[in-house]
């Protein structure tokens, strides 16, 4: 059996699975910022050097 990780973000269960195939579609749907996704993927390109 493998054991799952803890869910620690409580609005978690109000996001239907699968409602945002890409980071971009975060917007609107996880937060309500539409550049929510934009952001995540300057943080990632910031973290792993690809500017």
């Amino acid at each position: 059996m493998i054991n799952e990780p803890p869910i620690v973000d409580p609005r978690f269960d109000y996001v239907p699975r699968g409602v945002a195939p890409s980071v971009y579609d975060l917007g609107r749907r996880w937060n309500p910022d539409l550049e929510y996704g934009n952001q995540i993927m300057v943080l990632i390109k910031q973290l792993y050097g690809v500017f």
